[in-house]
């Protein structure tokens, strides 16, 4: 799994989330609208299904929070963890 590391005008460099923590040296880097792979370093370390799996619902609540006109959550619906 990648995170942002810098985001430039016209280009972003993403980074494997265990680049600090295991060495790892995965990296791509992609077009501002993240549409197009300019250069891709693969992964040295093997996929971690377990944070992808955290992962995914977390992005979609946050993305659900992001367009709520409420002031708080009372309820989350199902398809935001799915």
């Amino acid at each position: 799994m990648y995170v942002k590391k810098i985001a430039k005008k016209d280009w972003i460099r993403w980074v494997c989330v265990k680049t600090r923590s295991e060495g790892c040296e995965g990296t791509v880097t992609t077009d501002s609208d993240v549409t197009e792979i300019r250069s891709c370093h693969m992964h040295d370390l093997s996929a971690d299904d377990v944070i992808v799996s955290v992962a995914k619902p977390c992005g979609n609540m946050k993305e659900l929070a992001k367009t709520s006109k409420s002031s708080s959550m009372t309820a989350i619906p199902k398809n935001a963890i799915d």
